[in-house]
């Protein structure tokens, strides 16, 4: 009769994805725009961040390794953050924004990089449609919006 062999879990882990995972994207001008809390296009910063984890390896890390959810990305002090803050070719990133693009780079981890891109049209068709149907009921009735004052 055979024997079984039993593996710690971060040793079967590592057997498992032995094949480090590389995110492959197309052009930058073909990506729909990642828009941020200060309202800038962060593609160029996303990409950036895309290519410093391809290099650096990390993209079980984001996938496996969640940031602890009393810490998130900001004052987590993992290694691998500072790694990633020193490799990346334009580090203009004040700390919401490095975490934001953290964020994101574990998104696609988990789910890949065509589904974060999918979402992000659906974020700009959907927020483009709310700024239409401000104008149009601004259009509609400009003063609508006014109270009004006893004479």
């Amino acid at each position: 009769m055979g024997q079984y062999l039993t593996l710690p879990k971060d040793m079967a882990t590592k057997m498992i994805y032995s094949e480090k995972i590389q995110v492959n994207t197309p052009d930058i001008n073909e990506w729909h725009p990642f828009i941020s809390g200060y309202g800038i296009n962060m593609n160029p910063e996303i990409d950036d961040m895309i290519k410093t984890t391809n290099r650096l390896e990390l993209w079980e890390w984001f996938r496996d390794s969640p940031p602890p959810k009393d810490k998130g990305y900001s004052w987590w002090k993992h290694e691998n953050i500072d790694a990633i803050s020193k490799e990346l070719e334009n580090n203009n990133h004040s700390g919401s924004s490095f975490s934001m693009c953290m964020q994101q780079m574990q998104f696609i981890a988990e789910n890949s990089w065509e589904k974060w891109n999918e979402r992000n049209a659906r974020w700009n068709a959907e927020h483009e449609a709310k700024k239409a149907l401000a104008r149009e009921i601004n259009q509609m009735d400009p003063g609508a919006h006014l109270v009004d004052k006893p004479n």
